[in-house]
């Protein structure tokens, strides 16, 4: 047997495939419009070589978001997929070693999405040409995307080897990856360790890079380093952890007590009298737990600084950037849960029984909405109440420093903008994500689409335009009204096409034959010819 046989299969595979050209040119014609669109944005802003440093630093933020997905959408389920599936027993049947799945499963996964990263890059030297970027600039940044691309994928291989539930694998990359990427590089100031891919990125400039070298390339050799532990571990796991065990070796003890096994019976009656698929959709308890840990945590902090610096004006922008990222952390977590439960449900077949009994698409779709609810709705009211209280305590600060009347009105008014515009956003992102849990074939691409669709793609196409960021929070909650209109249109018109579409013609020829016969079926008369 030669040497990683799947790694070897998988480019031979891929080298043939018209996928793999087709999303190199997707991705550099992409790039190219986006570079298009900032230039003829930022036109009137100064200089050619104040253009071509605002447009290098929009692409590459693009970009940096573009590598932390990946992992969630190709390789957070990857292995656990192959371990539902039961085929992964088969392969452990033959010589094949765990970093010959391993690497396989990470090469056929994420191959089109280093080939998209490295057609990026030429749009990404523009800036070069037009000024204001130098090229060691330039080969750092692409060194730290590359670092960040490999550092998700492998992160979200590692989750998957270890897990076996699609949404555990989902959930468990986006904190693994969270934790690396935003609360290290937030802690680095305490502790000066530079072990997060978003250092090497943030150290891209020559100005930051001369004072602090020794910053990027440690952060660099780390992330490198994280990388290849991931792999290993992953390698090590996954011979010994493909194997399905039963649910009572995974509790602990005294989880299995008649009291608590009771108390959960009775809450499972209560709310299959109320609505199936209420239950359907908080039936984890753990995701109540790591919620309210999140933002208590977050709250937690933000308070402390604020006491602790005692309203100091850059204490209370950091404060804001906070809960403007625990108000994002919380939207994606909502677009995971709402994409999670219907995938789910559509693989065991629990929405086809749903469709044959008397519940309605009406209370089937409510239903999810009300488990999302029950799961997001008391740890929302505690992160209200907490910015609610550093809000009055930041105005009668202000007021006893003769803060002007008009910016008290401004504060107090884009505030309670923000806030309304972020549950909005809760609401877009959990009605637009059933829908996507619906139609795409992976809750991970559901995840991804929803999140940069709703979220991420309006907020980066506003700001991108000097000219047009002040008006975010009005665009904010004009797409919120969108998505949420069009979601709920689609999930009331097509909800059962899209849950029956698997048993439909998959072949060319089966749906040729089947386009053939409606259109003979719409030129045929009826039956029976009216008098």
């Amino acid at each position: 047997m030669s040497f990683l046989p799947i790694v070897e299969r998988e480019l031979r595979v891929r080298g043939r495939a018209k996928g793999t050209y087709r999303g190199r040119l997707i991705s550099a014609l992409a790039a190219t419009a986006f570079a298009g669109f900032v230039l003829l944005g930022a036109e009137a802003t100064g200089s050619a070589s104040a253009v071509g440093g605002f447009l290098f630093e929009a692409l590459s933020w693009t970009v940096f978001s573009f590598c932390l997905f990946q992992g969630v959408r190709n390789t957070a389920d990857c292995l656990s997929e192959e371990k539902r599936a039961g085929t992964l027993g088969l392969l452990f049947l033959t010589d094949l070693r765990g970093y010959d799945v391993v690497l396989g499963k990470l090469l056929a996964t994420s191959l089109n999405s280093l080939y998209a990263l490295l057609a990026v890059f030429p749009p990404l030297g523009i800036p070069i040409v037009l000024g204001g970027v130098t090229v060691g600039e330039f080969w750092r940044m692409v060194v730290a995307l590359i670092v960040t691309l490999l550092f998700s994928v492998t992160a979200g291989m590692f989750v998957s080897s270890i897990s076996r539930n699609e949404r555990h694998a989902l959930n468990g990359t986006v904190l693994l990856t969270g934790f690396f990427v935003v609360l290290v590089p937030l802690l680095q100031r305490l502790l000066p360790l530079p072990f997060s891919p978003t250092c090497a990125f943030l150290s891209w400039q020559d100005q930051t890079y001369s004072s602090h070298f020794a910053t990027f390339w440690t952060a660099v050799w780390s992330s490198l380093g994280m990388s290849g532990v991931f792999i290993v571990l992953a390698s090590l796991i996954l011979p010994r952890a493909w194997q399905e065990r039963p649910d009572t070796a995974q509790r602990p003890a005294w989880l299995l007590g008649g009291h608590q096994t009771g108390r959960k019976r009775a809450a499972r009656r209560r709310l299959l009298d109320v609505n199936p698929v209420v239950w359907l959709a908080t039936r984890t308890e753990q995701q109540t737990f790591l919620v309210w840990s999140l933002i208590l945590s977050g709250s937690t902090v933000g308070m402390l600084l604020w006491f602790m610096a005692g309203g100091a004006k850059m204490v209370s922008i950091s404060i804001l950037i906070l809960f403007i990222v625990l108000h994002l952390m919380l939207s994606m977590w909502v677009a995971s849960e709402a994409c999670a439960v219907f995938p789910a449900a559509r693989d065991s077949g629990a929405l086809e029984l749903l469709l044959s009994t008397p519940v309605t698409l009406r209370e089937i779709v409510d239903g999810h909405g009300i488990g999302l609810t029950r799961l997001f709705q008391r740890p929302l009211f505690a992160l209200l109440i907490a910015e609610g209280i550093l809000l009055v305590a930041y105005l009668i600060l202000g007021a006893k420093q003769g803060m002007p009347a008009q910016e008290f009105v401004f504060t107090l008014f884009g505030v309670g903008w923000f806030l309304a515009a972020s549950i909005m956003d809760l609401f877009a992102v959990a009605r637009y994500g059933m829908w996507m849990g619906l139609v795409e074939k992976r809750a991970g691409w559901a995840v991804t689409r929803t999140i940069l669709v709703v979220l991420l793609a309006p907020m980066l196409l506003t700001f991108l335009c000097p000219f047009t960021w002040a008006m975010w929070p009005i665009v904010g909650v004009v797409k919120n009204l969108y998505f949420i209109s069009r979601a709920q249109g689609l999930l009331r018109r097509n909800f059962r096409t899209a849950v029956t579409e698997r048993f439909e013609a998959t072949t060319p020829l089966e749906a040729l034959q089947a386009k053939r016969l409606k259109r003979a079926n719409a030129l045929a008369l009826p039956p029976v010819l009216p008098r």
